[in-house]
């Protein structure tokens, strides 16, 4: 089962969106017409929690080094104010 991770974190969003317990969720495989029941266990959403919150630190950690990269140039190449705002680097996450 490569997606019970993508499926547990589609039950972790129903889950904080509709305020309700997600116990199982389920797969229809259509060429062999075959219906397949996940069970959502702690242990997989602590996992996928994990996962998102590690991702979210990656993207934050990048975001910081590209507005960092950013500022250097615009320094070296001593840009017009009227260009840094423009800039990309300059944009609010």
């Amino acid at each position: 089962m490569d997606h019970k991770f993508q499926l547990t974190a589609h039950a972790l969003f129903v889950e904080e969106i509709f305020d309700i317990h997600v116990a199982c969720d389920f797969i229809n495989c259509i060429p062999e017409d075959v219906i397949l029941e996940l069970e959502m266990t702690p242990t997989m959403k602590v996992h996928v929690k994990r996962v998102i919150e590690n991702m979210a630190s990656d993207l934050t950690s990048q975001k910081r080094d590209a507005t960092s990269s950013a500022r250097r140039l615009r320094t070296q190449i001593n840009m017009p104010t009227v260009l840094r705002m423009r800039f990309i680097g300059e944009r609010v996450w």
